[in-house]
C-alpha cells in the first residue's frame, strides 16, 4: 500500500503470526514483554564507559545485585501484617517505583502460588467480599451439599429448630482472576476480558466451552475453603460435525460448534452453572465461522501446561 520502502520487520512477522497461535496457542503463552523491559533495565545499568568485557561483568554483577534485593523485598511483603513488614516494602516500592509488573510482581505471583490436586492456583491480589445473587447462592447452596453429604447445609433464611444444621452465608469473595497452571483466567463481570474468560472442561460425552463470569472463593467454618467457577456455557450447534464443510482441514485442531450469541439453559443438559476451577483443563480461542450462510462459534481448546 505505502511501497516497500516503509516497510518494516514487524510488518513481515505479522504474517506468521497466525501460523504461531495455531501451533503455539494464544500469544499471551509465548510472548517477550517480559525479556523487553528487562533489556530496558539492563541499559540503565551504569557501565563509566568500560569495555573489554567489563561492561559485561557490570551487567552481570549488578543484575544479581538487583534480583538478589527483589528477591528478598519480595519474600518480605509475604509476611504476616503484624510484623510491619510488607507495608514498609510496599512503601519502598512506591518511593522508588521498582515494582513495575515485571521481576517483583511475577516473583509474588511465584511465592502466592499454591497447589491443589495437582493443580497450581494463585487468586488475583484484588478481590472483594460481596452478597451472592439469590441464583447464585443456590447454586453454592446446591454444590455444597453435593459435595459434603454427611453435612446438614440449610439457606440461611430457611427457618429450622435442628440444631445439627448449618446455615449458610450469603457472602463469598469474587476475585479478579485466578492463575492457573501459569496461564491467566478473568471473571468477566469485573474484567469485560472476554480474551481471558473462555474456558474449557472434560465430560464424558464432549469438551465443553463457557464464559467464566465469576471466580468465586467461599469459607465458612464447619464447611471448608472452596474455589468455584461460575460459568455461562456456550449452546452447542445442532451440526456438531465439521466433517462436510470447509472447517474439516482444522478438525485436528479440535474444533467445536455452537450456536453464535446462544448459552445454556437452566434447563437444558449440560456442566453446571458452578464448577470447581480444579475441574478447567484449559482456555478456549472463539472464532466467528459461517456454514451454509449461518453464522456460528467455533472454540480451539488449549490445554494448561503441566
Amino acid at each position: 500500500l505505502y511501497g516497500p520502502d516503509v516497510v518494516k520487520p514487524n510488518h513481515h512477522y505479522a504474517i506468521h503470526v497466525g501460523h504461531f497461535v495455531r501451533n503455539h496457542g494464544p500469544l499471551h503463552c509465548f510472548w517477550t514483554f517480559l525479556f523487553e523491559r528487562m533489556n530496558k533495565v539492563l541499559k540503565t545499568f551504569k557501565t563509566n564507559n568500560h569495555s573489554g568485557g567489563e561492561i559485561e561483568t557490570t551487567f552481570f554483577r549488578e543484575f544479581h545485585r538487583s534480583a538478589r534485593t527483589s528477591r528478598l523485598l519480595s519474600q518480605a511483603s509475604q509476611m504476616p501484617p503484624a510484623t510491619r513488614l510488607p507495608l514498609i516494602v510496599s512503601a519502598m516500592y512506591k518511593a522508588t517505583a521498582d515494582d513495575r509488573g515485571t521481576i517483583h510482581a511475577l516473583a509474588s505471583e511465584l511465592d502466592a502460588a499454591e497447589e491443589y490436586e495437582g493443580v497450581h492456583f494463585e487468586l488475583g491480589k484484588k478481590a472483594e467480599v460481596c452478597e451472592m445473587s439469590p441464583q447464585l447462592y443456590a447454586l453454592l447452596l446446591q454444590s455444597l451439599r453435593e459435595r459434603l453429604p454427611l453435612l446438614k447445609i440449610r439457606s440461611w433464611l430457611q427457618a429450622s429448630d435442628d440444631l445439627q444444621e448449618l446455615p449458610l452465608r450469603t457472602t463469598a469473595t469474587f476475585y479478579d482472576h485466578v492463575i492457573v497452571n501459569q496461564s491467566k483466567l478473568a471473571a468477566l463481570s469485573r474484567s469485560n476480558t472476554h480474551a481471558e474468560s473462555l474456558i474449557a472442561i472434560q465430560m464424558p460425552n464432549r469438551i465443553w466451552v463457557g464464559e467464566l463470569l465469576d471466580i468465586i472463593v467461599f469459607s465458612q467454618e464447619q464447611l471448608g475453603f472452596h474455589r468455584f467457577g461460575h460459568v455461562r456455557w456456550l449452546k452447542p450447534y445442532n451440526g456438531d460435525d465439521i466433517s462436510e464443510t470447509p472447517w474439516s482441514d482444522c478438525s485436528s485442531l479440535g474444533v467445536t460448534l455452537w450456536r453464535s450469541d446462544s448459552y445454556l439453559g437452566s434447563e437444558e443438559p449440560g456442566p453446571m452453572p458452578l464448577i470447581d476451577l480444579a475441574d478447567i483443563i484449559g482456555y478456549a480461542i472463539r472464532l466467528k465461522l459461517t456454514i451454509d450462510e449461518t453464522d456460528i462459534w467455533g472454540t480451539i481448546t488449549i490445554p494448561f501446561m503441566d
